[in-house]
């Protein structure tokens, strides 16, 4: 999968538990400032769900902005059988 197709798929997601369009979504700002903590974890719940991944406690730790998660999305991917 392509990180468009990725960008793509997480955009409904985020937009299930915010208020942000797609451009807002995908300009690069800290997702701290779009959700708080119990809120990014259903929304991993999601990710994971969708994807068919499991997302470790400390891959989330470095999770900053979307395109982090679809950087660890696409390795990930890359590391299923």
């Amino acid at each position: 999968m392509q990180k468009n197709e990725i960008r793509q798929a997480l955009v409904p997601i985020f937009q299930r538990y915010t208020a942000c369009t797609e451009q807002e979504l995908l300009a690069g700002g800290p997702l701290e400032h779009l959700v708080d903590s119990m809120t990014f974890l259903e929304i991993v719940f999601d990710i994971e769900e969708r994807f068919g991944i499991t997302i470790q406690d400390d891959e989330m730790k470095e999770i900053r902005t979307v395109e982090d998660v679809v950087e660890g999305i696409e390795v990930l991917l890359t590391r299923k059988p």
